[in-house]
């Protein structure tokens, strides 16, 4: 009987995403090298042997899955065939024995329970067991033995959940990969399973709390695997101290009926459940002004703090403030009750968005003190994704062509950041969504194909071409994406279909190369910038207007005043102002546009004590892009009460041109000594070259 590995088992769901595949992409994308992905083939073969159409290999060593075959992989997939001659791997069957561990906290567990189970000898239980122990020594958590109580988990019980919960967010967010958990629920017969997720959905929909696609999934593997823990361990839950405020909560209301049911009346688990819930579920733009108030204020200092350190002015920041009410509650709550948060994204978020992403970070830094610690840099990459969508071009292209409809799993960052990519690659194509999968079957729109960020057996049913993609991709994934979608639906899209592969051939060829991976990646660079599938052709003029200013391009020695007497913030304000005006980077409109709005809106361009940015929207005069600095000899005071002494007026053209620069300015003015140093300086000139010194010595 043959039997399917972890290897066979990936190169299987590969196929079925993309039936014509190569070994060069299979060596890139899974770390396999050619005798692997022959041997791997041959097993493939002999699960298939029945169905008498084996994998076809060509002589460019491009590996083919008939449709027959592809029906017969995905039906073992969906019915379970595969558990039969699956055998786990050493990672695998660490899980599979955590998973027993946490489950079976109730029962006695020997030896010979992991030995039947695994279906491995004593040395190889005990080298797993081993590896198991190492990696829960990072949650405090230990492996125990004895003879009377036999194997069990020792530790902090909050602990050990935290550490399956992770575990689980893991490889359902950022591996897309719950198998090991299919598999244990069918190994150990747990017979809950089969009718959890159609009634936890009904309850959701009763409670009128939303729930993403992945996070129901996880929610349903939490609830399967914590039941029988369930009021066996005490625990202290000190975020849950204020229960009057709890039980008048939906997602209470949700946990407490969900657990009663289940037979569990403990008070302290419902508490727990209800935390988890509030870390998962959205905040509902509709009902945000019943919310909690404290939420409420955050997300309004963040939005303030936000637009005083980016130089951006929502025009509609009512709306703003309630679209991330819906996603930074969840980020509240998973602080509050320190709740596994994994962000698949981070680092590509961090690559494409760093100048963004430093500035969220910086606005979120005072909102920390809400909480005993700071958020992590998964929390801050979601919310640069947010504030990405509010801030992003909402420009239509025209409509011709294929319908693509997009289905995301993941929530309505990583949603709107998929959109964005595939508008950007197939700008004659109608997007429709993002939706989640369970939407698709009565999706009653046409559509010709399927963008995915997770591969679903779900979706190969509706007989419509599927492309998974990754929701901020390369140049090379771009690429790639574009050749795969004009192959499957022959249209007419022109790519420029340069790769990098082909060009480091060519150079290679004619020339020495002392080092690969730099030229590689410099030319990754140049590729994306110039030769892009997507690319439009553009003037050096109009590509050097689209590039990231620079802080020192936009402030100038002539743009700096010094030691500046002003009687009234007001006439401060045009002081600062003025040599902008001359050199028709704003006009007299912009300043008094400022002036206006703060009488009307208070002073929101003070920053930090003493310091203003004064800007606003690009409309009411900015002409060019330039910031200025003026230093007062004494301080006026904003509406008589809030003292400025530094004044830095900015203009800029959009939302995103400028904010490399910003993160420049905010590691500026954080530096060390900044405005005592500002003080002794009287020469704009020395004052430009001493803020280039802090910068070239900076990491930005």
């Amino acid at each position: 009987m043959v039997k399917i590995d972890y290897r066979t088992r990936k190169m299987m769901m590969a196929l079925i995403e993309k039936p014509t595949i190569s070994y060069d992409y299979l060596q890139r994308n899974y770390s396999m090298n050619r005798t692997q992905i022959e041997y791997t083939i041959d097993k493939i073969n002999q699960f298939l042997s029945a169905q008498k159409l084996p994998l076809s290999v060509n002589k460019e060593s491009v590996i083919r899955l008939p449709e027959k075959s592809k029906e017969y992989l995905l039906e073992s997939f969906l019915h379970e065939r595969m558990f039969k001659y699956y055998e786990m791997s050493s990672k695998e069957r660490g899980k599979y024995i955590f998973l027993t561990l946490f489950y079976y906290e109730k029962d006695y567990l020997s030896v010979n329970h992991f030995l039947d189970a695994l279906k491995i000898g004593k040395t190889t239980f005990m080298s797993d067991l081993r590896k198991l122990q190492a990696e829960l020594q990072g949650y405090d958590i230990s492996i125990s033995y004895s003879r009377k109580e036999g194997y069990h988990l020792a530790g902090d019980e909050l602990m050990i959940r935290y550490a399956l919960f992770r575990m689980i967010l893991e490889d359902v967010t950022s591996k897309d990969d719950d198998f090991i958990y299919r598999y244990f629920i069918h190994n150990e017969r747990i017979q809950l399973a089969d009718e959890q997720d159609t009634y936890l959905s009904l309850l959701l929909e009763k409670h009128a709390i939303e729930l993403v696609e992945n996070r129901l999934i996880e929610l349903n593997y939490i609830l399967i695997f914590l039941y029988p823990r369930m009021g066996l361990n005490e625990f202290d839950l000190k975020p849950f101290s204020n229960d009057h405020e709890l039980v008048k909560m939906k997602e209470y209301r949700f946990a407490e009926e969900v657990l009663e049911n289940a037979g569990v009346m403990n008070s302290i688990e419902k508490n727990y459940l209800c935390g988890w819930v509030l870390g998962m579920a959205l905040g509902n733009e509709k009902e945000w002004l019943q919310g909690n108030l404290v939420i409420i204020d955050l997300v309004e200092r963040i939005v303030e703090r936000f637009e005083l350190l980016s130089g951006i002015r929502f025009k509609d920041k009512h709306s703003v403030i309630k679209q991330l009410y819906s996603h930074f509650r969840p980020t509240y709550f998973r602080m509050l009750f320190r709740l596994p948060i994994i962000n698949p994204m981070q680092d590509k978020i961090f690559e494409k968005y760093n100048d963004l992403y430093q500035i969220v970070k910086e606005t979120l830094r005072p909102i920390s003190d809400s909480f005993d610690s700071k958020l992590p840099d998964e929390e801050v990459a979601f919310l640069t994704m947010h504030f990405a969508l509010l801030i992003r071009n909402s420009e239509e292209y025209m409509v011709q062509q294929k319908v693509g409809v997009v289905v995301c799993p993941n929530g309505i960052g990583s949603s709107a950041i998929i959109y964005n990519e595939l508008k950007e690659i197939f700008p004659s194509f109608i997007l429709l969504g993002p939706i989640e999968t369970s939407e698709l079957h009565s999706f009653d729109q046409s559509y010709d194909i399927i963008f995915t960020t997770k591969p679903n057996f779900q979706l190969y049913p509706l007989k419509k071409p599927i492309f998974v993609v990754n929701p901020i991709m390369s140049y090379e994934e771009r690429t790639q994406l574009f050749l795969d979608v004009k192959f499957e639906t022959s249209t007419s899209i022109k790519p420029n279909t340069v790769t990098i592969d082909g060009l480091m051939q060519v150079i290679q060829q004619y020339s020495t190369v002392t080092s690969e991976s730099a030229l590689r990646h410099h030319l990754e660079k140049f590729v994306q910038e110039t030769c892009s599938p997507t690319a439009s052709i553009m003037s050096q003029k109009e590509k050097k207007s689209k590039e990231p200013a620079m802080l020192l391009d936009m402030m100038r020695p002539e743009l700096i005043q010094l030691n500046k007497k002003a009687r009234t913030w007001e006439e401060a304000f045009y002081l600062a102002a003025n040599p902008l005006i001359e050199r028709k980077i704003i006009t007299r409109n912009y300043i008094d546009s400022i002036i206006q709005q703060t009488r009307s809106e208070g002073a929101y361009m003070v920053i930090f004590d003493q310091v203003a940015l004064p800007h606003t929207v690009p409309e009411a005069g900015a002409k060019k892009l330039g910031m200025g600095l003026t230093t007062l000899e004494s301080e006026v005071y904003v509406l008589g009460t809030i003292p400025v002494k530094y004044i830095f007026t900015l203009s800029a053209l959009d939302s995103k041109q400028h904010l490399n620069a910003m993160t420049q300015f905010i590691t500026l003015i954080e530096s060390k000594d900044f405005f005592r140093e500002l003080e002794k300086h009287e020469c704009p000139e020395t004052v430009y070259q001493w803020f280039a010194e802090i910068l070239r010595t900076a990491v930005v």
